[in-house]
């Protein structure tokens, strides 16, 4: 079960520290953009031609990092699927505002309103 912990925390690290880092990049060419390009240095606007190698990257990277936190956590999920050979069976009903629970060694448990 420490495995899977451990796992979950690097693949939240993982998606964390990419957020920032696009957050800084994002914010950082906005401000930059902002006080380059201001109306009273540039009164008149220029024509801007697209850039296909700029658009296929801002299209390629992000998809290569949204399928690397798939297959990462993909990876852990089928760790939490694999049930232990030494696991507990546990049977659980649910109803309206209870949940019933019943052990292998015959013990009841239920919580909720009746």
């Amino acid at each position: 079960m420490n495995y899977i912990v451990q796992q979950t925390d690097s693949i939240f690290l993982f998606i964390v520290v990419i957020s920032l880092f696009f957050l800084l990049l994002v914010t950082g060419a906005m401000v930059y953009f902002v006080f380059r390009y201001r109306a009273k240095k540039h009164p008149k606007s220029e024509n801007i031609t697209g850039s296909t190698t700029l658009e296929i990257l801002w299209t390629v990277i992000p998809l290569i990092l949204v399928l690397m936190m798939f297959f990462y956590g993909w990876d852990g999920f089928q760790h939490l699927r694999n049930v232990p050979a030494d696991a507990m069976v546990v049977k659980v009903t649910g109803r309206m505002w209870m949940w019933s629970y019943e052990y292998d060694n015959g013990k009841r448990c239920d919580t909720g309103r009746r």
